[in-house]
């Protein structure tokens, strides 16, 4: 009986595993076709001034999609977004968060925002399997892991390409170590979300490159210094993005941003429609530089400069979308200016091995960089794209577009809330924020009523280790943390657990949240207003998100 129910239990879950997979194929197919429908309206658009408006205002409502109905209402990389609820959520992303933002991301790329399609597509798979994992009552270890299915499902679908999708989620939580534990749901997501990607949109060639030389060893030093310089760019690239984040942050808290979104959709639409290779999601930067074997060294340094601008400003100033097709991109502009420079012209090879180079060294990825380059470009570029790869990877040394993307897997558990805070060299901008800034919507609560069973069920459900608890007027009583429950009888009320009021007023400071885990150290505080209507809940993971964000 009992191997009965542990067969059924696989087959339940791998079922939900090759749904997740389905599921995420239809909503990027969706995507896609979405954004090409919005692309073509665009371009019946023949005159400056209508276009510039009219993207402009596209790239104002996209940020006003976020702004206005999302749970987490920050715009920027689709990644920082995954990386996040991956570490500091468990895995959860809202209902609204899973439609709103990939379309919001949608509009800033088709408006002319440099950013790709991939940012998007992972959190629409990503956020599918949250919620699917959800509503089907799974563990915590099996959200995270579905979760990540999920995002592997979402990358294979928009770049017909499971191998990389595969990859990715594997690399990209941590820049030194790999999630394996989601190895086989990854793979099996990703296989059927690309076969059912390519039944509703196609088998496509992106990028349209071709790499027919095999590997020769008089090349090699090449390879090694191109790696070498592209690592340094990584850094540099890196650091622009940086730079823009924490002025947007600063700007933010100031309520300042919102006035220059407007300013910034303009200034794309602008160079969308008079230099459209530095903009948008950019695919036709790679036949440019193929067919272009006169381009001068200047055209190729102002092309670098202006897609590494645009796309800061893009996804710093309130747009939305991926890093990885620009870091791709510009990585593809590097290797045609190396090649330019060493070789006296633009060679395939060096465009190929440059996009793979660049991803590595901005998203301390190496494996991904080089399946992307064989499913995409093809199987003679591997061993080049391999060797640059791990170049760029070691001389870029520990910098990466995305503050929450850890050092290992047991980086995240040596994390202390206290520690971190005192370690900040500037509180300044963290005494300006209150608790109603970083709580998160109450989505599972405990009544008064309720049984240590259907506590224990709702536990599990909910990803977390502290919920609160109601009275039948809906008033909060108390918090009951997880462990509590352990050892208590199935029929026991909540009501009678609840010993501890762990709360705080609505409008407290960071720093009356910090003193009181310093004092008390519990898993999580509810946010009321003075009638005691719980409002929100506060966990270590939200202080721990935002001081790694005010001090990356």
């Amino acid at each position: 009986m009992k191997l009965s129910r542990c067969v059924n239990s696989k087959v339940r879950y791998y079922m939900v595993v090759a749904l997740i997979g389905l599921a995420a194929g239809i909503l990027v197919s969706g995507l896609e076709i979405f954004y090409t429908y919005i692309t073509s309206l665009l371009t019946m658009v023949r005159s400056a001034i209508p276009f510039i408006l009219i993207t402009g205002a596209v790239f104002f409502i996209s940020y006003t999609l976020v702004r206005g109905l999302t749970t987490d209402k920050r715009t920027g990389s689709g990644a920082h977004s995954f990386l996040n609820s991956l570490h500091f959520k468990g895995g959860y992303f809202s209902l609204r968060d899973t439609i709103v933002k990939p379309l919001a991301s949608v509009l800033t790329i088709a408006a002319g925002g440099s950013a790709g399609l991939e940012g998007p597509s992972i959190m629409a798979g990503s956020g599918l399997a949250s919620i699917i994992s959800r509503k089907l009552g799974f563990n915590k270890r099996q959200m995270r892991i579905l979760y990540l299915a999920g995002a592997a499902a979402g990358l294979s679908a928009i770049f017909k390409a499971p191998f990389t999708g595969i990859l990715f989620v594997l690399e990209m939580p941590y820049k030194f170590d790999i999630e394996k534990d989601a190895f086989f749901e990854a793979t099996t997501a990703s296989l059927i979300a690309y076969l059912v990607s390519i039944l509703l949109t196609g088998s496509k060639d992106i990028f349209g490159i071709a790499v027919y030389t095999t590997f020769n060893i008089d090349i090699l030093p090449y390879l090694l210094l191109f790696g070498v310089v592209a690592g340094a760019y990584s850094m540099l690239f890196v650091r622009s993005f940086q730079v823009l984040s924490k002025a947007s942050r600063a700007l933010s808290f100031k309520k300042r941003v919102r006035y220059l979104v407007p300013i910034i959709g303009l200034s794309l639409g602008a160079m969308y429609y008079f230099f459209p290779l530095t903009t948008g999601l950019g695919y036709a930067i790679i036949p440019f530089l193929i067919t272009g074997s006169t381009i001068t060294i200047s055209t190729l340094l102002i092309l670098l400069v202006l897609k590494a601008i645009t796309t800061d400003l893009t996804l710093t100033m309130g747009g939305s979308g991926g890093l990885l097709i620009p870091s791709l991109l510009d990585g593809a502009i590097l290797g045609a200016l190396f090649s330019r420079l060493m070789l006296g012209h633009i060679t395939p090879l060096f465009v190929a091995v440059g996009m793979a180079a660049v991803l590595a060294g901005t998203h301390k990825m190496i494996l991904t960089p080089t399946a992307f380059i064989a499913e995409v470009i093809g199987p003679l570029a591997v061993i080049p794209s391999l060797i640059v790869t791990a170049v760029s990877y070691a001389s870029s040394f520990n910098v990466s577009f995305y503050p929450a993307q850890l050092r290992n897997r047991e980086a995240y558990n040596s994390l202390d809330t206290v520690v971190l805070y005192d370690a900040m060299k500037n509180k300044e901008r963290a005494s300006m924020i209150t608790v109603n800034d970083i709580m998160t919507p109450v989505e599972f609560y405990l009544m008064d009523s309720e049984t240590v069973m259907e506590g224990r069920k709702k536990f599990d459900r909910s990803n977390t280790r502290a919920l609160p608890l109601l009275n039948p007027k809906g008033k909060f009583e108390g918090m009951i943390e997880e462990r509590e429950l352990e050892g208590k009888k199935a029929g026991i009320k909540m009501g009678a657990l609840a010993t501890r009021d762990l709360y705080l007023m609505s409008g407290s400071s960071i720093r009356d949240l910090i003193e009181t885990y310093r004092k008390d150290g519990e898993e999580a505080l509810a946010i009321v207003d003075k009638d005691f209507a719980l409002l929100g809940l506060v966990y270590p993971e939200n202080i721990k998100e935002l001081i790694i964000k005010m001090s990356g």
